[in-house]
């Protein structure tokens, strides 16, 4: 794959995810109206996390990350016999699996839930909500499961931004879905609407992540004995993948367990601030990374370094991820407001929301690069040190859970997954370079890291007097002044940095 192309693809997904993130956005504006920070959202957000936490496990995440560099290695040899056999056979199996964990999701739900409210007995209406919620939206699992298969299939021949339009047709189907709560009075009733949202639009994902895959005319004869030997390998390299992807979930949920110990509310904060977090990680950082497997998977197949695609890709990431961090960092409070505010999102929702989105930020250049660097030990078929590297994140990020928890309340939790993140991403970036000899250059990094840091500083500093500086009294008009003023504020030092730069490039020709 040229240089050029790369920059396309991964242009051209990022474009399709943004698109994707605004309607995702539209439709938690639309939940954040009806349920706020309240229990009932709690027990939504839950009941809603545990299927997508094994989306990552049995989806995009780990299965996808094994899937993509076996099967490349079928159309990189062109030989479609044995690729059809090799799809058919995975197709049948994967199924099955996905049916079977979901049937156990659902029959187990109430025992799900009271493990991870344990020690919380005054949690009876949550456990309660959640469980029952959770019976329905864990058959959501067995559709996106079989959707990130196809999506597999569609990313290893290159078609990268019509796989990432999926997650489109997701979230319009969720959202026109959600009308009907406008038409409903009794809050429990709305929610119940709003889980089964989640598997109508999970369905008719998968009815177009079908279509995409088939329009490519890859080859796909079911049958459960041929390409043996590729699906025992397949299994062999998943299986650390998906205990690793484990531990980062798990994660995720230890996070929710401790938050339902602090206030009622702080789990749906949480989403919120994560849901802000994610736009520019999926948007960006996740589409590079994704691209990059493919790329990185194809080199290697052909004996070929990858030290240049991963250069480029670090400084693609640092020069986006970068200023978007000290923009959330600094005025992020303004944008949760614009977003979210309305209904039964409140002021002191928003407030919750901001002091964790602060936090989330700080971490999200690691977050980025964890995503990358993880991919180079995928794309050589090396699960292991990712699994590892990750427990030892895990083990860390809780006991911080414990100490922060004190101190910051919430936000202790959010900092805690950045601490983590970052300790993660440089025990894979030392063993990248111990097991694989490239040279990786963060010199672009380097450069932009102390403008991030001095620009969020005072962003936070100058917050109250810009404030007060804006009289107007239309609450969504004021923080819609608010969003653009401290964006543009932000990018001022990145651009002159950018001068600078460019000054002594031309000096020195």
């Amino acid at each position: 794959m040229s240089k050029d192309r790369f920059y396309r693809n991964s242009f051209l997904m990022s474009g399709v995810i943004f698109i994707s993130r605004i309607f995702g956005f539209l439709r938690d504006v639309i939940l954040a109206a009806f349920f706020g920070t309240s229990s009932i959202s709690d027990a939504y957000f839950i009941a809603y996390r545990i299927p997508n936490t094994l989306r990552a496990l049995l989806g995009e995440g780990a299965f996808n990350s094994a899937f993509i560099p076996i099967y490349s290695e079928y159309t990189e040899a062109d030989d479609r016999k044995k690729e059809g056999y090799f799809l058919g056979n995975l197709f049948i199996r994967f199924s099955l699996v996905l049916f079977v964990v979901s049937f156990l999701g659902m029959f187990f739900s109430r025992q799900i839930i009271l493990l991870i409210s344990i020690g919380n007995p005054e949690a009876t209406t949550f456990i309660f909500t959640a469980s029952r919620l959770l019976r329905i939206t864990f058959w959501y699992l067995f559709f996106v499961g079989l959707s990130a298969f196809f999506m597999g299939i569609q990313q290893a021949n290159n078609s990268f931004a019509r796989s990432a339009a999926g997650q489109i047709v997701y979230n319009i189907s969720f959202i026109l879905f959600l009308l009907l709560l406008f038409k409903v009075k009794d809050q429990t009733k709305q929610v119940y609407i709003a889980a089964y949202g989640v598997l109508v639009a999970g369905f008719l994902q998968l009815l177009y992540q079908s279509i995409s895959a088939i329009r490519l005319k890859r080859p796909f004869i079911l049958n459960t004995k041929k390409e043996l030997s590729s699906i025992k390998k397949l299994i062999k390299i998943v299986t650390p993948a998906v205990f690793g992807q484990a531990i980062i979930e798990i994660n995720l949920l230890a996070d929710s367990v401790f938050a339902l110990f602090i206030s009622t509310g702080v789990i749906s904060a949480m989403y919120y601030a994560s849901r802000l977090m994610q736009l520019p990680l999926g948007i960006f950082s996740v589409s590079i990374a994704t691209v990059s497997l493919a790329l990185f998977s194809k080199r290697i197949a052909k004996g070929k370094t990858i030290t240049e695609e991963v250069n480029r890709s670090i400084d693609s990431i640092s020069d986006i991820i970068l200023p978007i961090s000290s923009f959330l960092i600094g005025g992020g409070i303004y944008l949760i407001k614009v977003l979210f505010m309305r209904g039964n999102f409140t002021e002191q929702s928003a407030k919750i929301t901001g002091f964790l989105l602060i936090f989330y930020a700080m971490g999200l250049i690691f977050y980025s690069f964890v995503k990358l660097f993880a991919q180079i030990f995928y794309a050589h078929k090396l699960i292991k040190y990712p699994v590892i590297f990750t427990s030892v994140a895990m083990l860390i990020n809780i006991e911080l859970n414990m100490i922060l928890i004190k101190y910051l309340g919430a936000g202790g939790l959010a900092l805690a997954s950045a601490i983590s993140s970052m300790l993660n991403f440089l025990m894979l970036f030392y063993y990248t370079k111990k097991k694989f000899e490239l040279e990786v250059s963060f010199r672009k990094t380097l450069r932009i890291l102390p403008i991030t840091i001095i620009t969020s500083i005072l962003l936070i500093i100058l917050r109250p007097h810009i404030e007060g500086l804006i009289a107007i009294k239309i609450e969504l008009v004021k923080n819609l002044i608010l969003v653009a003023v401290f964006f543009i504020l932000n990018l001022i030092p990145y651009i002159a940095l950018k001068l600078i730069l460019g000054e002594k490039i031309k000096i020195n020709k």
